[in-house]
C-alpha cells in the first residue's frame, strides 16, 4: 500500500510538471520533474518495481528536456532525452510483449528533435520510424504508435525541406498526411489529429508553393 500511494505521488509530480510547462512556468515545471526523478530512481532498477517506475522515469527525463529546450540549454537538454532513450531501451527489451511499456518508444521522437546536428537529427527520425511502425503492426489497437509515426515524417520532411531535398521531403510529407487523415477520420473525438494534420497541409503546402506548385497541395 505505501508502494502504491508512493507511485501515485510520483504520477501527481509529473502530471504538476507537465501543467507548470503547459503554464509557462518553467523552473517549476524542472522542480517537479527532478523531484520525479529522485523518487524513481532507486526503484528502476530494482526487477519488482521497474515495470512501474520506469516509465514514469523516461516521461520525467523527457518533460524535463522538452522544458531546457525551451531554455535553448541544448547541451542539458540532449543528456535528459539521452537518459530517456536508456531506460526506454532497457523497459523494452525486458517487456517486449507489453504494448504500454512498448509506448515508450514514442519517446523517442522527443530525442530526435532535440539533436542539433542535421544527420543526426534525421537518422533518429528514420530510426523512430521503423521502431514505432514496427510495434504498430504489432499492437493495432494502438493508435499512438501510428500517430507517432505520421508526426516523425512530418517532422523528417520538413528537415529534407530545408536542406534541398525536396523530392524526398515530398514523399514524407504525402506518408504523413495519409496517416493523419485516416486518424483524424477514425479519432475524429481527437482533435489533435485534426490538428496534426492542417499542421502538416500547412507545412507541405509552403513547400510546394516555394517550388511553384501550389497547385499540387490537394493532390
Amino acid at each position: 500500500a505505501d508502494l502504491q500511494l508512493h507511485r501515485e505521488a510520483c504520477q501527481a509530480h509529473l502530471s504538476l510538471g507537465d501543467i507548470y510547462r503547459q503554464l509557462g512556468d518553467l523552473q517549476r515545471a524542472i522542480a517537479s520533474y527532478d523531484r520525479v526523478m529522485k523518487m524513481c530512481l532507486p526503484y528502476v532498477n530494482e526487477s519488482a518495481t521497474a515495470k512501474s517506475y520506469g516509465p514514469l522515469l523516461v516521461k520525467a527525463y523527457t518533460g524535463s528536456g522538452q522544458v531546457q529546450q525551451d531554455l535553448q540549454r541544448f547541451g542539458l537538454a540532449m543528456t535528459l532525452h539521452e537518459k530517456a532513450a536508456q531506460q526506454i531501451a532497457r523497459l523494452t527489451s525486458q517487456y517486449p510483449d507489453d504494448a504500454e511499456i512498448q509506448l515508450l518508444t514514442i519517446h523517442h521522437l522527443s530525442v530526435a528533435l532535440a539533436q542539433r546536428d542535421i544527420i543526426a537529427r534525421e537518422q533518429m527520425l528514420r530510426e523512430t520510424i521503423r521502431l514505432t511502425s514496427n510495434r504498430a503492426t504489432r499492437f493495432p489497437g494502438y493508435s499512438e504508435f501510428g500517430a507517432c509515426v505520421a508526426r516523425c515524417r512530418a517532422a523528417l520532411g520538413q528537415l529534407l525541406r530545408d536542406v534541398g531535398r525536396i523530392s524526398d521531403a515530398e514523399q514524407q510529407f504525402r506518408a504523413a498526411l495519409s496517416q493523419q487523415t485516416q486518424l483524424a477520420e477514425v479519432l475524429a473525438n481527437n482533435p489533435s489529429h485534426a490538428y496534426r494534420l492542417a499542421a502538416t497541409k500547412h507545412h507541405f503546402a509552403l513547400m510546394l508553393q516555394d517550388c511553384g506548385r501550389g497547385e499540387d497541395a490537394e493532390s
